[in-house]
């Protein structure tokens, strides 16, 4: 309430950033994003300052159906792309950070608990879609009667939640994205059609800052005094039980942790043969 009395006060502009820019990081190594393979993308200049909270991954393909199949169904699921992969992990400075186990299941549970109607409307470009609507899914070009194009933005606040919790830059330091593709594609779509997915481009677009004289300044001599950095987030981790007990109770044990990293919320969810089923869609439940 005082700070609304006094009217007389400067203007006060920020200028701490005075350029901002996205660039693009490919992958190194094979250019082959098959079933199973490793994905690597590396951040490895020393003298950047990036806000990697607001980074994405950029992915084009191509989804296609067998010749018999043609007049057969097949349409792409709510959160596809997520489903791509088996396993998505983030490294600072060479140590894990974060790791996403699962991440189509993971991000599905908690996007349909988080989520408001305007955020899944935002996030149609990943192929957010809960009601399944299909043009909400994903923009594709179709090419034939065959073949589908499609892109999608993957942002990693999506699967990581030190993108979503720590909002802060990171400065100078190695960093690397690991994809690891899935075992099978069949999660990432349904229908009477037996279809293959092959991906085409997958970029890791990140945003890089440039900082006034005066801010760098100070943030450089911080650094230099080897202040400790805290990087806190809420991590998510899944568990699956494969299967239930025919009683009316089961205990299921899943980890012990400290008092630091005990679980802040538990998201219990069931689902009946939808794993790797082309007639059943795995992201519901």
């Amino acid at each position: 309430m005082a700070e609304s009395l006094n009217v007389f006060q400067n203007v006060h502009f920020d200028e701490m950033v005075s350029k901002s820019d996205i660039h693009t990081y490919l992958p190194y190594g094979s250019s082959n994003y098959g079933l199973s393979d490793e994905i690597r993308i590396l951040i490895q200049s020393q003298d950047l300052i990036t806000a990697t909270y607001d980074s994405f991954l950029y992915i084009e393909g191509k989804i296609e159906r067998k010749a018999d199949d043609r007049l057969k169904t097949c349409h792409l699921t709510n959160n596809f792309a997520s489903f791509l992969f088996e396993e998505i992990r983030y490294e600072l400075g060479g140590q894990r950070v974060d790791v996403c186990r699962n991440p189509g299941i993971t991000s599905a549970l908690k996007g349909y608990v988080s989520y408001t109607s305007s955020e899944s409307r935002v996030l149609s470009h990943l192929g957010w879609s809960p009601k399944n609507v299909e043009p909400l899914q994903v923009e594709y070009t179709k090419t034939g009667d065959n073949a589908r194009y499609f892109s999608v933005c993957i942002p990693l606040k999506h699967v990581f939640g030190m993108m979503e919790d720590y909002r802060q830059v990171i400065v100078n330091m190695k960093q690397e994205l690991i994809l690891i593709r899935s075992r099978s594609d069949t999660d990432c779509y349904s229908g009477e059609a037996d279809a293959t997915i092959q991906l085409n481009k997958i970029q890791w677009k990140v945003p890089h800052l440039t900082l006034s004289d005066d801010a760098k300044l100070n943030l450089f001599e911080r650094i230099n005094k080897n202040s400790a950095i805290n990087i806190p987030f809420r991590q998510w981790e899944l568990y699956e039980l494969p299967a239930l007990k025919q009683a009316p109770m089961d205990i299921w044990p899943i980890k012990t942790s400290t008092q630091l990293e005990k679980p802040r919320w538990v998201i219990v969810a069931f689902q009946k043969n939808k794993k790797f089923s082309k007639s059943e869609k795995s992201g519901q439940f």
